[in-house]
């Protein structure tokens, strides 16, 4: 568990100019839409920077967050 974050597993960690970068990314599962419950298509990752991160050197998280997308035709989230 990185950060309260529940299933976030570290894919990389490297150290330029005194700061620590960690490349974080999540499972690829099965999710289901929020809205309808149908299961969802996983439309690659969105890049997340997380900044200010406290630490005893400076830290810079990367998340690797996965995009999901709903194919059901009725849905108000389907795109």
């Amino acid at each position: 568990m990185l950060l309260g974050l529940d299933g976030v597993h570290v894919e990389r960690v490297d150290r330029r100019d005194g700061l620590l970068i960690v490349t974080v990314s999540s499972p690829a599962a099965p999710t289901g839409c929020p809205s309808c419950g149908v299961v969802a298509t996983g439309r690659g990752r969105r890049r997340r920077v997380l900044h200010d991160v406290p630490g005893v050197t400076r830290v810079r998280i990367v998340w690797r967050q996965r995009v999901w997308r709903c194919d059901e035709v009725g849905c108000a989230r389907r795109g």
